[in-house]
């Protein structure tokens, strides 16, 4: 769920133009630890800057979106961003436990 929301946004809004992009992902999966890094060369944008909306509003009094990078930062243990050598680098940390 937070790797398809997070390519969905960089697909919707990160680019504005229409040349050829990629986006790489990265998968590293121990015992106990699934981390996965997404690699994009879209508009710099960083995740962990995007104020938390206000959950105790209800439903008609919120405004659209934000919720999808919210559940991101609430579902992984960990969400790390940069941005080097032109690109967004996401990674995305999820401690595993029995069951998960």
């Amino acid at each position: 769920m937070a790797l398809d929301e997070l390519v969905t946004n960089i697909i919707d809004y990160g680019y504005n133009d229409s040349v050829e992009h990629t986006i790489e992902f990265g998968f590293n999966l121990s015992e106990d630890c699934l981390t996965i890094e997404i690699v994009d060369d879209a508009a710099e944008y960083d995740i962990l800057e995007k104020e938390d909306p206000d959950t105790t509003k209800s439903i008609d009094e919120k405004p659209i979106g934000g919720l999808g990078i919210f559940l991101v930062k609430h579902l992984m243990t960990d969400v790390k961003y940069k941005r080097t050598d032109g690109k967004n680098r996401v990674t995305l940390i999820k401690e595993l436990t029995q069951g998960d």
